[in-house]
This record gives C-alpha cells, structure tokens and sequence, in this order.
C-alpha cells in the first residue's frame, strides 16, 4: 500500500484527509505545511513538516501526494515543485463521488463525496472537484481548477480552467 504526503493543512486538507482513508489504498496519511496548525496533527493524521519535507518525503515512504490548497495558482506552483523533487501525484476520489466510465480524471486531482462527473468529461491534472459539484457530459476543466461545491456545470463542451490543454 502507498503512502500519500497532503500538500496543504487548512479546509480543503481537511476534506482530503476525510477522503484519502474512504478509499483504503493508503498505509500511512500525512501533511506538508509551510504553516502547520497547532496541534501538529489534522484528523489524526501527522504533520510531516514544511516543504523543506519534499527533499526527504521519498526516502520516508511519501512518495504519492496530493496538494489540498483552494487557491488555484498556489495550488499549481505546489504541485510543480512537488514534482521537481519527484513525487508523484495521485487522483483521490471519494467512494461516494460517481464517475462516469467514460470520464477521464488526472493525476493529482481530489473529487470529493457526492461529486457526479458524467460522460466524455475531461479533468486536468491537480484540480479539485468539490463536495455535491456536477460536471455535466463532454465538459473540460482544465488543469489547476477548482469547481466549486454545489456546482453545477452543464454539458457541451464548456470549459473552465487556467490554460488549454494541449
């Protein structure tokens, strides 16, 4: 079983770390903060440390991560330098989120409970799908988004996002 650094200690971390246990597939759950709460843990789960951490989260096990920051260009620069110390990121889909087969979600992307994400849809890597949100068919979210809880995007080829995909 893997082992998964969370990149991030405030709400959206939160959810995450809710969510990452639900799915059972890691051994040990842990976050990175450069301003870790106080106390040093968040539902039960360590603070690894600052991203001082990045240099030696492979040689401890955390070699999968997940940035849980709700700011978008934030969340897009932790996840660059996240890889530059070669981690590798993972898609945390909470058991209650219902994807469509023919959806495709990438890397490092969090879709959280009671999330619908229907057919020919197209996420980017790093976004965040949040809490109840409906990503309508043949939508594309671009890489680094965040759609909001409760959204509902209709189908037909909308797209959100930072930048096209190429």
């Amino acid at each position: 079983m893997k082992s998964l650094s969370v990149w991030g200690a405030s709400g959206p971390a939160k959810v995450v770390l809710d969510c990452a246990p639900a799915l059972r597939s890691f051994a040990r759950i842990g976050c990175i903060d450069d301003r870790p709460p106080s106390p040093p843990v968040l539902s039960d789960h360590p603070m690894l440390g600052d991203r001082s951490y990045l240099h030696s989260a492979c040689a401890n096990g955390y070699r999968h991560f997940v940035i849980a920051i709700g700011s978008n260009t934030d969340r897009a620069a932790c996840f660059e330098i996240a890889i530059a110390h070669g981690l590798e990121p993972v898609a945390v889909i909470h058991p209650s989120a219902i994807v469509a087969p023919t959806a495709s979600i990438g890397v490092g992307t969090v879709v959280m409970p009671g999330a619908i994400i229907n057919a020919a849809v197209r996420i980017g890597i790093d976004c965040i799908v949040n809490t109840g949100a409906v990503i309508e068919h043949d939508c594309v979210i671009g890489d680094h988004s965040h759609v909001s809880p409760r959204a509902a995007l209709s189908g037909a080829y909308r797209w959100i996002g930072l930048r096209r995909w190429a």
